[in-house]
């Protein structure tokens, strides 16, 4: 109960900070990650979620409280994103990625996705 208070007195109730919080001192030489042979630790996991954090504000603009629709496959790079969407304030929008036609266009209608030089058509 005390973690859950202290972590909402600190504003950091999202997952990204639970892994913050191992990756720079409760376990950061601790595995976090297995995929397709490929591992991170707590640390490695958190320093790629970082450069992909950078990314998104530098290169996108996407800036805090904006809504990003994120469509993809079970992936290191997905939960990359989705947590570096947490990291710097955005909100990610989860959509399913099976969904084709106006099932898929409704899902980003509906979440104003950001896009950086991307011409989304509805």
């Amino acid at each position: 109960m005390r973690f859950l208070e202290d972590c909402i007195k600190r504003d950091k109730m999202l997952t990204f900070f639970i892994l913050e919080d191992h990756a720079l001192r409760q376990r950061p030489n601790q595995l976090a990650l297995i995929f397709e042979n490929r591992t991170w630790t707590y640390n490695e996991l958190y320093r790629s979620i970082l450069r992909v954090g950078n990314w998104l504000l530098k290169d996108l603009g996407i800036k805090r409280g904006e809504i990003v629709a994120l469509d993809g496959g079970n992936s290191p790079e997905y939960m990359m994103l989705w947590y570096a969407l947490e990291g710097i304030g955005a909100i990610p929008s989860f959509v399913n990625n099976n969904l084709t036609g106006s099932s898929l266009v409704h899902c980003i209608k509906v979440c104003y996705p950001v896009c950086d030089n991307v011409q989304v058509r509805y």
